[in-house]
């Protein structure tokens, strides 16, 4: 049996997803799949459309046999540290093959980009610190690191380059999967699965799009709420001036918005006041988000290591494998099946991820206009689906 490892939001699920399902499948007729998925809140900094427990509940009915969450402090850190978190649950439940869609859609194009930038790491740092001097942020960086170091790969590249990118979104993140796997230690196989266009499937931000504008007045109550949390939040952290508090957060962005937030009368000012050629609306909503919660988002290795696996939603084998793993794994794992009022005596890196789920659900909540109690992580627990 191969146990195949897949990292997704399903933000929300759409047919890319069962495409991406049905060639593992094809391919590894005999294969359990194994989801690694975003809580709440998406890597773009923004709260999804349908809560974690919806979407890990729609997986499985999808042909996913287990879903575990990437805790929110890597589902809300760049695509590096993303990927980090993820590849590190995948590899910690046994996966030996990680399987992601690329535009590219050749594997040997994309290892071969990831050896690029594995071998050359320390000088890509040191040329992204110098461009960071000019304003140029780390993916206008990378991208350019990468034209000079591998040209003639890239003029062969299919369909070609994203935009004035290199790479597409996909395609970076399946390069940081396999840079990650290198510094984790994973020793399992890689399967890229080229992406079909548009005309094959609807992308999953056209899907979000169509949604909030078939609900406007949804979409202007979310961002008005998450500026009155944003705003309240900001004035606790900057009267109380705690350092170690605010030591959290890019230094940068963080005084700057301390100097304009009392100018910004919504959430759009507040982005517009700190995006700029350094920083990505992205980028710019991500540390929002972190700001709100009050996340330790990882910076570098070293911060990592503190991960958990956390299951959302599971049929019968997935159950089965799951209890296969606790019994039989030499891996010191943190399984976090589910969160009650005694999580403060956790051990701390469980203690310390369960905090972050509470106040990170929480929030969606107060965002969603969800039921705070039903809907709490104390209340809601890993769900069984019978197929």
């Amino acid at each position: 049996m191969h146990v195949v490892g897949i990292v997704a939001e399903f933000n929300p699920f759409h047919d890319g997803h069962r495409y991406l399902i049905d060639e593992v499948k094809r391919n590894y007729p005999d294969s359990l799949l194994i989801a690694v998925m975003s809580g709440n809140f998406v890597q773009r900094g923004e709260p999804s459309i349908y809560d974690k427990w919806e979407r890990s509940k729609v997986a499985v009915e999808n042909g996913i046999d287990l879903v575990v969450q990437l805790p929110t402090r890597f589902s809300n850190a760049s695509s590096y540290f993303f990927a980090y978190g993820a590849v590190e649950i995948l590899n910690s439940l046994g996966v030996d093959l990680i399987a992601f869609g690329s535009e590219i859609g050749d594997q040997d194009k994309i290892l071969a980009i990831a050896d690029v930038l594995h071998a050359n790491s320390s000088e890509l740092i040191k040329y992204a610190a110098d461009m960071a001097k000019n304003g140029v942020s780390f993916p206008r960086a990378r991208d350019e690191f990468l034209r000079n170091r591998i040209g003639n790969l890239i003029l062969s590249l299919e369909p070609k380059p994203c935009g004035d990118f290199i790479l597409s979104p996909n395609d970076i993140l399946g390069v940081d999967y396999i840079l990650s796997s290198k510094a984790i230690g994973y020793e399992g196989n890689f399967f890229v699965v080229k992406r079909r266009g548009l005309e094959h499937n609807i992308s999953a931000s056209i899907i979000r799009d169509e949604f909030y504008s078939k609900q406007p007045e949804l979409l202007k109550s979310l961002e008005d709420r998450f500026f009155s949390i944003l705003m309240s939040k900001l004035s606790e952290e900057i009267s109380t001036a705690n350092s170690q508090r605010i030591s959290k957060y890019d230094s940068e962005l963080y005084n700057t918005l301390k100097k304009e937030w009392r100018k910004t009368g919504n959430i759009q000012d507040v982005e517009n006041s700190l995006v700029s050629k350094m920083h990505t609306r992205s980028r710019i909503r991500r540390f929002l988000v972190s700001l709100i919660i009050g996340l330790d988002i990882p910076k570098k290795s070293e911060d990592c290591g503190f991960n958990a696996i956390y299951p959302l939603a599971f049929n019968q084998r997935g159950a089965r494998y799951l209890k296969l793993v606790k019994n039989t794994s030499e891996q010191n794992l943190n399984f976090l099946n589910g969160i009650n009022n005694n999580y403060r005596n956790f051990d701390n890196a469980l203690r310390s991820i369960a905090g972050d789920e509470i106040r990170a659900t929480d929030i969606y909540n107060v965002l969603m206009s969800n039921d705070l109690y039903e809907n709490c992580e104390l209340v809601r627990k890993p769900q069984f689906i019978e197929m």
